[in-house]
């Protein structure tokens, strides 16, 4: 069983590598300790929302095409999910797209714009989704029942949000929440499988970088 590389940074950056030699791909993944249980009832879906919002356009790569189309270069899959307690974004691709699919990856998640015009175009597209979730009879029927099982606790709230919250959504609360949560501190690196030639030294650099 190949032996796991882990550790935390000056910042509070948390990681771990798990290598397999086996393969010819990697899997990354960033992960924040934030999802909705850190939301209050009447602004619940923050945390989805923001998620959507971070794949529009950075510093550095200001357009969502320059991202979308950065993603396709690298051959390989990515996503993104949001839960209760953790928002996560993730890519598996070939190993020699490591350091690339990294750079990418950190990027996104820390240092997005989040501009107003696309918040509002994206707001549209949070609200069709959940249109289509309570069309749905099964996605419906959990949404009711974690409601119903959580009770008044943060647990209890919608990922997704409601119409209501999602609609009244701005730039600047999206931002300060995009700040309070997504720091190095309250992150989790998870890396498995093959990255080619690159020792445990060059992967610390690469992260503190």
């Amino acid at each position: 069983m190949n032996k796991h590389i882990k550790g935390i940074l000056s910042n509070g950056l948390k990681y771990i590598y798990i290598p397999d030699s086996n393969i010819m791909t990697f899997t990354l993944v960033i992960a924040f300790k934030v999802g909705s249980r850190d939301e209050t009832e009447g602004d619940c879906g923050y945390s989805h929302l923001l998620e959507h919002m971070l794949f529009k356009g950075t510093t550095r790569r200001p357009k969502a095409e320059d991202i979308s189309q950065e993603f396709e270069l690298l051959s390989g899959s990515f996503n993104a999910t949001t839960s209760q307690s953790i928002t996560n974004y993730y890519i598996k691709a070939p190993n020699e797209n490591f350091e690339k699919s990294m750079d990418l990856l950190f990027d996104i998640t820390f240092n997005s714009i989040i501009r107003s015009v696309d918040l509002e175009m994206e707001k549209k597209v949070v609200v069709e989704e959940f249109n289509q979730m309570m069309d749905d009879p099964i996605a419906t029927s959990i949404e009711l029942s974690i409601k119903e099982i959580f009770e008044d606790h943060p647990l209890g709230q919608s990922v997704i949000g409601t119409k209501e919250s999602i609609l009244g959504f701005n730039r600047d609360t999206v931002y300060e929440y995009y700040k309070k949560f997504y720091t190095p501190s309250n992150c989790t690196i998870s890396i498995a499988g093959n990255i080619g030639n690159i020792s445990r030294t060059k992967l610390v650099k690469l992260l503190e970088k």
